[in-house]
Protein backbone atom coordinates (compact mmCIF):
# COMPACT_ATOMS: atom_id res chain seq x y z
CA UNK A 1 0.00 0.00 0.00
CA UNK A 2 1.53 3.32 -1.05
CA UNK A 3 1.47 6.46 1.44
CA UNK A 4 -0.70 9.39 -0.47
CA UNK A 5 0.96 12.46 -0.72
CA UNK A 6 -0.70 14.16 1.99
CA UNK A 7 0.75 11.97 4.58
CA UNK A 8 4.17 11.88 3.67
CA UNK A 9 4.38 15.83 3.72
CA UNK A 10 2.56 15.52 7.07
CA UNK A 11 5.48 13.35 8.24
CA UNK A 12 7.98 15.38 6.89
CA UNK A 13 6.50 18.77 8.08
CA UNK A 14 6.20 16.99 12.16
CA UNK A 15 9.18 15.37 12.08
CA UNK A 16 10.96 18.47 11.28
CA UNK A 17 9.47 20.06 13.93
CA UNK A 18 9.82 17.41 16.28
CA UNK A 19 13.84 17.78 15.50
CA UNK A 20 13.96 21.68 15.72
CA UNK A 21 12.01 21.32 18.88
CA UNK A 22 13.60 18.41 20.70
CA UNK A 23 17.00 17.49 19.40
CA UNK A 24 18.69 20.26 18.90
CA UNK A 25 20.92 21.54 21.93
CA UNK A 26 20.71 24.36 23.35
CA UNK A 27 17.21 24.55 22.84
CA UNK A 28 15.67 26.85 19.99
CA UNK A 29 13.71 30.07 20.66
CA UNK A 30 10.29 29.68 19.45
CA UNK A 31 10.66 32.69 17.18
CA UNK A 32 13.12 30.54 15.47
CA UNK A 33 11.13 27.42 15.35
CA UNK A 34 8.45 29.45 13.37
CA UNK A 35 10.81 31.05 10.88
CA UNK A 36 12.42 27.83 10.22
CA UNK A 37 8.93 25.81 9.74
CA UNK A 38 7.47 28.93 7.32
CA UNK A 39 10.82 28.02 5.37
CA UNK A 40 9.85 24.02 5.47
CA UNK A 41 5.87 24.78 4.21
CA UNK A 42 7.36 26.98 1.71
CA UNK A 43 9.40 24.70 0.71
CA UNK A 44 7.34 21.57 0.70
CA UNK A 45 4.30 23.40 -0.90
CA UNK A 46 7.15 24.29 -3.93
CA UNK A 47 7.89 19.83 -4.30
CA UNK A 48 4.89 19.77 -4.38
CA UNK A 49 3.18 21.82 -7.37
CA UNK A 50 6.52 21.16 -9.61
CA UNK A 51 4.43 18.25 -11.00
CA UNK A 52 1.06 18.38 -12.06
CA UNK A 53 -0.08 14.77 -11.01
CA UNK A 54 1.45 15.55 -7.58
CA UNK A 55 -0.30 18.93 -6.91
CA UNK A 56 -3.74 17.38 -7.99
CA UNK A 57 -2.59 14.47 -5.38
CA UNK A 58 -1.84 16.88 -2.86
CA UNK A 59 -4.54 19.89 -3.35
CA UNK A 60 -7.58 17.50 -5.17
CA UNK A 61 -8.86 16.26 -2.12
CA UNK A 62 -9.08 19.62 -0.28
CA UNK A 63 -10.54 21.72 -3.07
CA UNK A 64 -13.19 18.48 -3.61
CA UNK A 65 -14.18 18.84 0.12
CA UNK A 66 -14.13 22.44 0.25
CA UNK A 67 -16.63 22.24 -3.06
CA UNK A 68 -18.76 19.87 -1.48
CA UNK A 69 -18.51 16.83 -4.10
CA UNK A 70 -18.48 13.52 -2.73
CA UNK A 71 -16.29 11.32 -5.43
Amino acid sequence: MQVPLVGKVAVIWVSIYLALKFLISPPLPSSVIFMYMSMVTVCVLLYVTVFEEDSEAFFGPMKRFLAGNEE
